[in-house]
């Protein structure tokens, strides 16, 4: 009788601990996958809502290449065209006799050599953040879906204006004595062009925007599901192995996750876009997201191997003494 109500026993406080440790299991999956909306949704929400987050996250586009080249091919477009109207085309310059160029070209020419000088100058960040922060509506407009009284989500598109450049061109103009700026109406311009046109933002919009939405219940998610798994594990060290290296895989998938995500957006570029501008205005938009991920990646790395090494290191003694 005594045997029965022992192994009776025995059998349930087995049950129980099989119990909690399903449990703990379960837990540290649903942190590792918080862990991993976390980063994004708090990303997102800094894009989105975050305008002086976002500022400073595309301040170094500034000095790219690519977006220079779309600024100065842009501007000396729209800009040439106005000017053009009140330039003679038929007049032309000759050189040591030979036809040099129509005028319309010189001034094209002109306009693209000024804009060149602007745009790599030391005064042009300050130009560009001051555009930047205008098209912040847009960008977080597009990205979630939400029509704004400033901003259209229409055929997704992530749009700058370039007037403040306009302006600092036709100053330089001004200054260099071509005084036929003083005709051009800047409201007759088309001030706006693309930076980044696809068709399939759309298809992210709803997910951007729930994301957003999560920016703050994600993060207390992870937490209390990482602590309620230590509460009830019988065996921690596991635990914090398991928690360690499955934050570093979340992140691992969060990375290979943006390195398609990007292809993919990229692929489906509008045949007017640049790709290149595009093509950098994406990386750099998703720089702190990646860094987070790598960061993570190996604190989750570093995390599991501690955990894993000092438990061999207190198995061990314990294999010595019951060997011997």
């Amino acid at each position: 009788m005594t045997d029965n109500t022992a192994d009776a026993g025995s059998s349930e406080t087995s049950g129980g601990r099989d119990w909690r440790q399903i449990a703990s299991w379960v837990l540290v999956v649903l942190f590792c996958i918080s862990l991993l909306l976390s980063v994004v949704a708090v990303w997102t929400r800094n894009q989105v809502v975050d305008t002086d987050r976002y500022v400073r996250t595309v301040a170094p586009l500034a000095s790219d290449p690519a977006i220079q080249a779309e600024l100065e091919e842009r501007v000396a477009d729209r800009l040439s065209t106005q000017l053009n109207q009140f330039v003679e085309f038929d007049q032309r310059i000759e050189a040591d006799g030979l036809v040099a160029a129509s005028l319309d070209v010189l001034v094209e020419v002109f306009v693209r050599d000024v804009t060149a000088t602007i745009v790599e100058s030391d005064a042009f960040p300050e130009i560009w953040e001051q555009m930047n922060r205008a098209a912040h509506p847009t960008v977080s407009a597009v990205l979630t879906g939400r029509e704004s009284d400033v901003a259209s989500v229409a055929d997704g598109q992530i749009t700058l204006d370039i007037e403040p450049l306009l302006v600092a061109v036709m100053d330089r103009l001004r200054e260099r004595g071509f005084d036929v700026v003083d005709r051009v109406n800047l409201d007759q311009v088309n001030t706006t062009i693309v930076l980044f046109e696809s068709e399939r933002i759309e298809r992210i919009q709803g997910v951007v925007d729930r994301i957003e939405r999560l920016a703050v219940v994600m993060p207390i998610a992870a937490v209390v599901s990482l602590a309620a798994a230590y509460l009830l594990s019988r065996d921690r060290r596991r635990t914090s192995v398991a928690a360690g290296f499955g934050a570093a895989a979340a992140m691992a998938i969060l990375l290979l996750a943006l390195w398609l995500g990007r292809g993919w957006l990229l692929d489906s570029l509008a045949h007017s876009s640049n790709r290149d501008a595009a093509a950098a205005f994406v990386t750099i938009v998703t720089t702190y997201l990646r860094q987070a991920a790598w960061v993570l990646l190996v604190v989750g790395l570093v995390a599991g191997g501690v955990a894993m090494y000092m438990g061999r290191r207190t198995t061990e003694p314990e294999m010595n003494q019951a060997s011997g």
